[in-house]
């Protein structure tokens, strides 16, 4: 529901100016959002590669619905290394191009929008705070 709502961008900025404490510990908030940013940009691609790879396999004759468990993990042996292979070529690729760009995880990074909490902000993060404390106490009384 987070990712159809928002921006991937506006995640990540909203990640690095959750994680600036942080910085305290000799943590650098950037790199854990920008892990964030590239998972969310891997997710589709290796959904439809793994539909690709569902195909091939099936048109070699693959039957992903068989009921025997020995040959359901050997199916799935068959699905899960091709995935592998390819979203290790994909990351690689990704590495080199960050290297080729100058990347570099020490660089202070700057932003054109600068963000503020507002009221809204609080009132959000102090709702959602009691709604999963409630949801807590009403777990074990139950």
């Amino acid at each position: 529901l987070l990712t159809l709502t928002t921006k991937p961008t506006e995640i990540n900025n909203g990640l690095d100016s959750l994680l600036i404490p942080f910085k305290k510990i000799c943590l650098n908030p950037s790199v854990f959002t920008m892990i964030i940013a590239i998972t969310l940009r891997f997710i589709p691609t290796l959904i439809l590669e793994t539909d690709k790879i569902l195909k091939a396999q099936a048109s070699r004759g693959a039957d992903f619905k068989d009921v025997n468990l020995i040959s359901k993990i050997s199916q799935m042996v068959s699905l899960i290394i091709p995935l592998f292979v390819i979203a290790y070529k994909k990351a690689s690729d990704l590495g080199y191009a960050m290297e080729a760009r100058g990347y570099s995880d020490n660089i202070k990074r700057s932003s054109i929008y600068e963000l503020k909490y507002r009221f809204i902000d609080y009132f959000i993060l102090i709702f959602m705070v009691v709604l999963f404390v409630s949801s807590i106490i009403l777990r074990i009384i139950l």
